[in-house]
């Protein structure tokens, strides 16, 4: 009989049963190694490293879930056959978390165990042929994948950690997921040793792990251990690894892709406790659990049912049927799923897929499906035991991910600002579209050039330089030159580059053109200066306030005015100050309600205090300077002594008293009220009339004294603006009077426009009539 190509490691601790079976399998096999416990079992395989183990569960010093939990760690391809009698569901589901491939029941069946044994050699010899038209395969399509291929891997399985390392465990590369989910920035991760995340307790056993993936060039492996976040938290990972190779086929980097399996490792502990508090853990992941039996086609269903497809209990039975469970299959990935499931059966083995399962609402979700076949002792399958989770949000975000990948490559492509960088002997490496644009260079004909080749002075490109490798920046404007001549200016940033090991390689910048900005700062400074010389030698008193009156800047003329001789004296002192105290409360009021009313200008007439007491008349004008938004930030002013003009008015103003005491006398009630509506006098009949005091009507507002009779009657102060406006014919308004008891009076007001010396309309003057109409 045919000695096949195949080593096994029998453990069991009953020696007769153990001789028996060794005796028949050394007659089959090329070599079998017996150990009477789990610790001498996990020895001989260390050191043997044999295709299949047969292993009995109970066992002194270490059972046999124990030892194929350290075997599977230390090669999951080995092929592991548990031995039990399945009296204990904790020992089964701990077998499948395991990982072991088949189950056989006790006492042993050598017929079935001969079996088994050439099926798994038939097994072996076709795994190894197409390990070695994986390989081929694997070696052409890295070929066909180059530049792009380090994105595509590294993203197509977000949102999961990404890791890109050194053989000496230096981290080339970590996506932004992985960085944020352990805690830390990329740039506190990249260039840093990856044993920093590894836990204390694992890191020599990791270390040892991936030692071995290097020596023995395993293009392709798994490990679990345990990760630290940086705030000290504890993460169970699970890593698939990919060895890159260079040109020559040297090793040079492996590609991680690491998943958090904290919540798995937290409900296999559960199962081990007890079936009920494994279905609340499984609920507690979002999972679904299922359990089928194949023998009568039924299908037992618990976890996170509502919150995956939306059913509740009164929804979905607790059994549903192979065909019922098929309904939920997207109709195009029903074809895969049936296919991956079948080949499971035939092969009694594990299967992991992702498809589209539809939901209650009808939409689809993306789901992934991990199963495993129970056999019984004839080899059949019996069971399915599996899980199902919503990948959907995983699914959403890889092609978010990739999209972001374009989208920032697009981004600095496409971008206004100017990026150029160079090597370590200022050639250039890189030059975008918008470098192209403002040079005039096309990409092809300045790589590999000095950059002084877009200098206009090459004595400033050394000058830069130097400080760039003395700072590690530099940041001003310099000037650059086309590839047609012409000179323009650009604001440049600019700052070391580093590889991953700390090493300079380069430096990198980005700059903008100002050519046209720093002429509009000329032509704005030349604005400026003329500006200041127009109030500096302007022949009246000019300043500026803050919104609380305080002066913040005046010329030198109004220093001299007030009679002091630095401007700076000035400032910081009250623009109120400045007024005579008879006219300070109204000069407060007027600039107050400039303020709140954001009025356009106001002026007046007042009198005003020099630095030794002496008072003296001027003309006062004041506006709101706003910012860009239309807010009121200051107040700007102009004054103008008016000494010499009102004593020429002298005159003029006896005559006017003596009017002004004429028509004080006159039996009638006049009044006169500036375009504002304000009274600036009235007579005194006008005060017997309304009630008040002379006193209290000056500076008063016409609104408040007069009152249409009617809601839709036309307001004395907008039938006033609207005479303003159209220079209408002297005329008269009727309305009521309210007086200060509050009493109403109909009353008509007779009216004429007053006029200053230039014929220019100052106000208006009138005469009140009361009257009986109505």
């Amino acid at each position: 009989m045919e000695t096949l190509d195949i080593t096994i490691l029998y453990a069991e601790d009953e020696v007769l049963i153990l001789n028996s079976a060794s005796m028949i399998l050394e007659k089959r096999v090329k070599k079998v190694y017996t150990a009477q416990d789990g610790e001498e079992g996990l020895q001989l395989f260390e050191k043997f490293h044999p295709d299949v183990v047969i292993v009995d569960i109970v066992m002194p010093s270490m059972d046999g879930l124990m030892m194929a939990r350290k075997i599977k760690a230390i090669d999951p391809s080995t092929i592991i056959i548990v031995l039990s009698a399945f009296d204990k569901k904790e020992n089964l589901l701990e077998a499948i978390s395991i990982g072991v491939d088949r189950f056989l029941p006790k006492p042993l069946n050598y017929d079935h165990l001969l079996k088994i044994i050439n099926e798994l050699h038939s097994e072996k010899i076709l795994e190894r042929r197409v390990e070695k038209e994986k390989s081929a395969r694997q070696m052409v399509e890295l070929e066909l994948a180059k530049s792009e291929q380090k994105y595509q891997d590294l993203y197509n399985n977000a949102p999961d950690m990404y890791f890109s390392v050194s053989p000496d465990g230096t981290v080339k590369d970590v996506n932004e997921f992985g960085a944020v989910y352990l805690g830390y920035t990329k740039e506190e991760i990249i260039g840093k040793s990856v044993w920093k995340v590894v836990h204390e307790d694992d890191l020599q056993e990791v270390k040892k792990l991936f030692s071995e993936i290097f020596k023995k060039r395993e293009e392709f492996s798994e490990l679990e251990f345990r990760k630290v976040r940086k705030d000290g938290s504890i993460l169970q990972v699970q890593e698939r690894t990919q060895i890159i190779f260079d040109d020559k086929g040297i090793p040079s980097e492996i590609r991680i892709i690491c998943r958090d399996i904290t919540d798995r490792q937290r409900v296999q502990h559960a199962l081990e406790e007890s079936e009920e508090r494994y279905r609340l853990a499984v609920e507690q992941t979002g999972q679904v659990v299922f359990d089928a039996d194949y023998s009568n086609q039924t299908i037992e269903v618990v976890g996170a049912v509502e919150e995956l497809f939306g059913y509740s209990s009164e929804d979905i039975t607790c059994f549903l049927s192979f065909n019922d469970a098929v309904l939920f299959i997207h109709p195009n990935d029903k074809d895969d799923v049936l296919n991956a499931v079948g080949k499971a059966i035939k092969t009694s083995k594990r299967f992991k897929l992702e498809c589209r399962l539809q939901k209650k609402d009808k939409d689809y979700m993306y789901a992934e499906v991990n199963g495993v076949c129970l056999i019984n002792s004839d080899g059949e399958v019996i069971r399915i035991l599996g899980s199902i989770a919503d990948i959907t949000l995983r699914k959403q975000n890889e092609a978010k991910l990739q999209e972001m990948h374009e989208y920032i490559r697009n981004l600095i492509e496409s971008s206004l600002t100017m990026f150029i960088s160079v090597d370590n002997d200022r050639k250039i490496i890189e030059f975008n579209s918008a470098a192209e644009k403002n040079f005039g260079y096309k990409k092809k004909e300045v790589i590999g050039e000095h950059v002084k080749l877009l200098y206009a002075d090459a004595d400033e490109c050394v000058r830069i330089g130097k400080l760039i490798q003395k700072n590690g920046t530099f940041y001003g404007i310099v000037r650059n030159k086309r590839k047609s001549g012409e000179e323009f200016v650009s604001y440049l940033s600019s700052a070391l580059m580093q590889d991953a090991q700390g090493n300079q390689i380069g430096s990198v910048g980005n700059s903008i053109d100002i050519t046209e900005s720093q002429k509009k700062e000329k032509e704005l400074k030349l604005k400026e200066e003329l500006y200041r010389t127009l109030v500096e030698t302007a022949q009246n008193g000019f300043s500026i306030l803050d919104l609380e009156g305080n002066i913040v800047f005046c010329n030198k003329y109004k220093a001299e005015m007030f009679g002091y001789e630095d401007p700076k004296e000035l400032v910081g002192k009250s623009g109120i100050e400045l007024v005579a105290p008879d006219d300070r409360d109204r000069a407060a009021r007027k600039l107050r309600n400039l303020i709140e009313s954001d009025s356009d200008i106001i002026h007046m007439e007042l009198n005003l205090m020099r630095k030794d007491g002496s008072i003296f008349p001027a003309y006062f004008q004041a506006s709101i300077i706003h910012d860009d938004e239309g807010n009121p930030i200051q107040i700007m002013d102009t004054m103008t002594d008016v000494s010499k003009r009102i004593e020429k008015e002298d005159n003029f103003n006896e005559k006017r008293e003596w009017h002004k005491g004429l028509l004080n006398d006159l039996p009638v009630a006049i009044q006169e009220f500036d375009k504002a509506g304000t009274i600036t006098f009235v007579n005194d009949q006008v005060a017997s009339l309304f009630g008040y005091t002379k006193e209290e009507l000056l500076d008063k507002n016409i609104g408040k004294l007069f009152n249409s009779e009617k809601g839709d009657s036309v307001s004395i102060n907008s039938y006033f603006a609207d005479i303003l406006h159209k220079q209408s014919k002297p005329s008269s308004w009727k309305g009521l009077l309210k007086k200060k008891d509050g009493e109403e009076m109909h009353i008509s007001l007779e009216w004429n426009y007053k006029k200053d010396g230039h014929d220019r309309v100052v106000g208006f003057i009138g005469v009140v009539y009361t009257e009986l109409w109505g």
